[in-house]
């Protein structure tokens, strides 16, 4: 009998503890949403005033003229990183698929050498292949960088 009471109560603070969360979530969300409005408001009012315009009219032009230029600008920034991604898909030379099989066999390589090498040859043996790592990353970075 203990139990099952010790289990209803339990029942009984998980559907509170969820309703409450429920809750906060959406006095959270329509604090947002108010923060939002006041935000969009207050921007409308900084652009009437310093642009000096009184009509909705003439805000709604110089909301659109922004907006263009934001979006002209991000355009632009897209591109020139793109440009810059294709510099560096360029130096990294062709992508190299790997086989399926190629990968396993080297996954059982790793699995011999992880029985036959002590935790000196493990330490050097990455520190080998993160120095080669470093050097093919400098030469990435050398070749995106713009000339």
């Amino acid at each position: 009998m203990a139990d099952k009471a010790q289990a209803q109560t339990q029942a009984f603070v998980h559907r509170a503890t969820q309703a409450y969360q429920r809750r906060e979530a959406i006095l959270h969300e329509r604090a947002r949403g108010q923060v939002q409005d006041v935000t969009a408001g207050d921007f409308r009012a900084f652009v009437a005033a310093e642009a000096g315009l009184a009509n909705e009219r003439a805000q709604v032009d110089l909301i659109k003229r922004l907006a263009e230029r934001s979006r002209s600008s991000r355009e632009q920034a897209e591109r020139a990183l793109a440009a810059q991604a294709d510099k560096m898909t360029d130096a990294a030379g062709p992508t190299v698929k790997i086989p399926a099989a190629k990968l396993a066999e080297a996954r059982k390589a790793f699995v011999v050498l992880a029985q036959e090498l002590t935790p000196a040859q493990w330490l050097a043996f990455t520190q080998a292949y993160m120095q080669q790592l470093n050097q093919d990353l400098k030469a990435l970075e050398t070749a995106a960088k713009p000339q």
